[in-house]
């Protein structure tokens, strides 16, 4: 799933109430809906808004390769460059092939 459906995917699965009839791998997880909702204020320049929404979902998935991705991209937008890379690293070390990690690594 391409990073700017993820939101629209939760809304879908919120809305419908899909998530208790999808697998235990495609459920929407607390951690995802944090994300979404920083997506969201990613789209509208509110970083502080979406940084936060990124920690907390941080805070119960330490490994979501999403909310560390654009925890890097919120960093990188507030010309943070010292501070995006960290998160991007340890996205790329979660997942090796993701070729959107790789680029925002090779442009910070």
């Amino acid at each position: 799933m391409t990073r700017r459906l993820l939101p629209i995917a939760v809304a879908l699965a919120l809305g419908l109430g899909l998530g208790a009839a999808t697998s235990a791998a495609a459920q929407t997880t607390e951690a995802d809906v944090y994300v979404a909702d920083a997506i969201l204020a990613y789209d509208d320049k509110r970083y502080d808004d979406a940084l936060r929404l990124l920690q907390q979902a941080l805070q119960i998935d330490a490994d979501n390769v999403d909310a560390l991705y654009y925890t890097g991209l919120v960093h990188a937008a507030r010309q943070r460059l010292d501070l995006a890379v960290q998160p991007l690293e340890r996205a790329r070390t979660l997942a090796p092939n993701d070729l959107s990690v790789a680029f925002q690594l090779g442009v910070v």
